[in-house]
């Protein structure tokens, strides 16, 4: 078993969250209507903190 799969495995839908997700939470934070979000730490793990 390779680090990925192992990796894969540990994520509660099996697999690793895929780079469009993080640049989604990006492109989200870069709209002027999110100008209220300051000094906030947006989690984009799918969940993996909460659920661990």
């Amino acid at each position: 078993m390779g680090i990925i799969d192992k990796l894969n495995a540990s994520q509660m839908r099996g697999e690793l969250i895929k780079p469009e997700a993080i640049a989604n939470a990006v492109y989200l934070l870069s709209l002027e209507e999110a100008d209220a979000i300051n000094g906030s730490v947006v989690m984009v793990d799918d969940g993996y903190a909460s659920f661990k």
